[in-house]
């Protein structure tokens, strides 16, 4: 597994394998697979309602702990310092762990208000992320980070924080970059992650992708990982076939300049 050595501190794998949608039999088929095809960075949250699913199959198969790079995220609804502080401690007790490698800050809003003004939202997520900081100086979480920020949420949160913020994991994949977000965050020494970096699989079919694959050989999915890599991102994943697992963490292709360029547009 390679791994990318951020401004952070942080050593994390290059590409990581989402466990969003996945059902108890899915965690129990897929896991241990998923394991064994070479992935150790696995991304959880609160809000997906299986971790305490991926907690048994992690003590089953007795996946080494020391191996395995664990995120997880405080659910977007949990608004107050105490709600986060018992959320963290019922990650850890589902997951059966002592802590995280990272822990997320699911959103800066309830996930249904995302689309509106996020201001009164942010003294929660103060609360929130204080109480990640405690987790973090107890040594239950070694790394922090937000998902689905934007540069005034992150203003607004790193004005009001004590420890860095590691990782923003937010939407990208090709012809969806919000590339005023990635200087920012580049600026802050904050790794984004890429959730959703196939565009939910509708981007395979993508004519423009389809073309530049055929160009090198390779599936547009493989396209798809290598863009984001090829920004300095990291892609989070997820496949149920140990065919398409190893395509994903396999070595990206290197786009040409041009080819870059088109697909940021």
């Amino acid at each position: 597994m390679r791994y990318i050595h951020c401004p952070s501190g942080m050593k994390i794998p290059y590409i990581g394998f989402g466990t969003y949608t996945l059902t108890k039999d899915d965690i129990e088929a897929v896991i241990p697979l998923a394991y064994r095809t070479g992935y150790r960075l696995f991304d959880c949250a609160e809000y997906y309602g299986n971790e305490s699913s991926l907690g048994r199959v992690i003590k089953e198969y007795n996946l080494p702990r020391n191996h395995l790079f664990l995120s997880s995220k405080v659910h977007p609804d949990i608004r107050s310092y105490e709600e986060a502080k018992a959320a963290i401690e019922q990650s850890l007790k589902d997951l059966q762990i002592d802590y995280l490698d990272l822990l997320l800050l699911h959103s800066p809003t309830p996930l249904d208000k995302l689309d509106r003004d996020h201001s009164p939202y942010y003294e929660s997520n103060h609360e929130v992320y204080k109480a990640m900081e405690e987790a973090y100086k107890e040594g239950k979480a070694k790394y922090l980070g937000v998902s689905n920020f934007g540069i005034d949420d992150l203003k607004d949160l790193l004005s009001h924080s004590s420890v860095k913020i590691a990782v923003n994991q937010i939407k990208l994949h090709p012809h969806h970059v919000d590339q005023d977000l990635l200087e920012y965050c580049k600026g802050k020494g904050i790794l984004v992650e890429a959730y959703s970096p196939l565009g939910s699989g509708g981007l395979l079919s993508d004519p423009e992708l389809k073309e530049i694959a055929a160009t090198h050989g390779v599936s547009p999915a493989h396209i798809c990982l290598s863009f984001v890599h090829q920004l300095g991102c990291l892609p989070i994943t997820m496949a149920k076939e140990e065919a398409y697992m190893a395509a994903n963490i396999s070595v990206p292709t290197e786009l040409s300049p041009e080819e870059l360029y088109s697909l940021l547009q």
